[in-house]
């Protein structure tokens, strides 16, 4: 018997003298689509296991790391969400509901990126995540900081204006 002469569907080994059947040396190939009866399967075990692609199982429920606050997911809504597969964070986009959704997404968004399933590991999601917070929590406290500074410059220019407008209704009406 040589090396490779194997059955390449059963992967038994072929003798060297094919059996006869009836009058033909070979028999006929099987039909497109059939197989011959495989051995049946040992209950429990499953012998050409799918390869695990995207990380871990979508349906599965998120391991306790990962359920924290997520200010990039919070900050950033949509941006983010398109970033990480959770397209959930698209609906930041809706007028007035938008606004609610983002305390949402910060709550829940690391859990649906985490069922994306575009991570291997929680050690390399967390990573990722990081650099999200980081970003979302410097762009909320510099947006923040700016709101400040503007109502501050408007109470100053809105103090001003009433200053000169008693100014100058004083000198109007001579009082």
């Amino acid at each position: 018997m040589s090396e490779n002469n194997f059955d390449p569907i059963t992967g038994a080994p072929i003798e060297s003298t094919p059996p006869l059947y009836g009058s033909t040396p070979n028999p006929a190939p099987p039909l497109y689509g059939s197989t011959p009866n495989p051995a049946p399967p040992l209950y429990g075990a499953n012998p050409n296991p799918a390869p695990l692609q995207y990380g871990p199982n979508p349906y599965a429920e998120a391991p306790p790391e990962v359920r924290k606050w997520n200010w990039g997911a919070f900050y950033f809504g949509w941006v983010w969400g398109v970033g990480n597969k959770a397209y959930l964070g698209l609906l930041t986009l809706i007028p007035c509901f938008g606004f609610i959704w983002m305390f949402v997404c910060g709550a829940l968004g690391n859990q649906w990126a985490w069922k994306s399933g575009e991570f291997k590991d929680v050690e390399q999601f967390m990573a990722v995540q990081r650099t999200w917070n980081r970003a979302g929590l410097i762009a909320f406290f510099v947006s923040l900081a700016v709101g400040i500074l503007v109502a501050i410059l408007w109470g100053v220019i809105f103090a001003a204006a009433v200053n000169n407008l008693s100014y100058y209704t004083d000198s109007y009406y001579g009082w």
